[in-house]
């Protein structure tokens, strides 16, 4: 759970370590080759059932600068390949809340392979990122959300995932970890961040994305004439009115607490029937 915890820095330093690494490779010094390389990415978390986290990541070295151009001049696949499994092997990075100075590595499990053009290796690699991303420790959604009150009484959760979600969660009370806010990411087993995440030169922002999306529901609302559209940067002013609060009638005041009282009953009933589903534990 830790080690969860502690992975979006390892491989920040692994970026680090193996743009050294692939700047040593044809010859360059680590300062000349911050200046002249970049390496962008694009990474998928994947949840496994275990609970712990693996990294699924497309990397690619770009000339600084023209990240979008051809690739460095002596730079091919194999060489980041290569340059991956240096700094996977040498990267560590302090173990989250330990004082003592333990560190924190990667296992033995790495793999990295160089995805061409042949058989749509393009296409293919898409997809398997796809894949990850859409994979969950939980299969029955118990954890698809942050927990405001300790572990969920839930039967269909796990026992080993649940042992490090109360983990996460007594760690969160410690002083030596609450720079980590580890009741937060109780329900990811300590994972702290996005699913998904990319070097900003990778490809396109998120920023644009969200522009774009933004200016296509804009063409959609003008009665199916996009070339009327407001501009990106056109102002559109609009004005608020208040129009009252409340019910307007003793009839609607009526109908509001009737529906509150059945909902109130329905999450009575729905809490019974888990806890009753839920299989007790024997006595000593």
């Amino acid at each position: 759970m830790l080690f969860n915890a502690g992975v979006s820095e390892l491989w920040r330093r692994t970026t680090i370590y193996a743009l050294r690494a692939l700047g040593a490779l044809v010859g360059m010094s680590s300062q000349e080759a911050a200046r002249r390389l970049r390496l962008s990415y694009v990474k998928v978390v994947e949840f496994q059932k275990r609970g712990s986290v693996r990294l699924h990541c497309l990397v690619r070295a770009d000339t600084r600068d023209d990240e979008h151009g051809k690739a460095p001049v002596g730079i091919n696949a194999d060489k980041v390949a290569t340059a991956l499994h240096i700094a996977v092997r040498k990267v560590t990075a302090p173990f989250p809340g330990s004082g003592n100075g333990r560190r924190m590595s990667w296992g033995q499990q790495v793999d990295a392979a160089v995805v061409t053009e042949a058989k749509n290796g393009r296409r293919r690699a898409a997809a398997y990122l796809a894949k990850y991303a859409t994979k969950g420790s939980d299969e029955h959604g118990v954890l698809d959300h942050r927990l405001r009150s300790g572990t969920p009484r839930n039967g269909r959760l796990p026992h080993h995932l649940r042992m490090l979600v109360d983990a996460a969660w007594a760690l969160g009370d410690e002083g030596d970890t609450d720079n980590l806010r580890l009741q937060l990411w109780a329900h990811t087993c300590g994972f702290r961040g996005h699913f998904l995440t990319k070097s900003r030169r990778y490809s396109t922002t998120f920023g644009s994305l969200r522009a774009e999306r933004q200016r296509w529901r804009m063409a959609q609302r003008q009665d199916g004439h996009p070339e009327e559209a407001l501009e990106p940067d056109a102002v559109q002013i609009c004005e608020w009115t208040f129009e009252g609060s409340g019910y307007k009638t003793v009839g609607d005041v009526c109908l509001a607490r009737n529906l509150e009282d059945e909902l109130r009953l329905g999450r009575l009933v729905s809490r019974e029937a888990t806890h009753a589903s839920e299989p007790t534990e024997a006595g000593p």
